[in-house]
């Protein structure tokens, strides 16, 4: 089943270039970045018994001119700065902690 939501980042992210990515779209700088760490290993498997009781989750969101970073319903206003910028956000899941750096 494909969600609304599924079309809707679909037809961004192939359709829409930004000047911060140098007019680009998402999905063509993604494409640069081929086998990168992007992707996770085909070994890979979950562990259910861990949890997210440890690691990190990595989050990256584009700032619109109101500022807010939404993650996970919580949200924080950010510095002039990042507005129009893509904004890298690693939450260390252990200590519930949380960094945040622009591209």
């Amino acid at each position: 089943m494909v969600y609304e939501t599924q079309k809707f980042e679909f037809r961004h992210n192939h359709t829409y270039g930004y000047s911060t990515i140098h007019g680009k779209t998402p999905m063509k700088v993604m494409s640069e970045y081929k086998d990168s760490i992007l992707k996770l290993p085909q070994d890979y498997q979950f562990d259910k018994d861990k949890g997210l009781s440890e690691g990190s989750i990595h989050i990256v969101r584009f700032i619109r001119s109101d500022r807010k970073l939404d993650i996970f319903g919580e949200k924080f206003i950010l510095p002039k700065e990042t507005v129009y910028e893509y904004v890298w956000c690693t939450i260390d899941v252990k200590e519930q902690s949380r960094n945040l750096r622009d591209r």
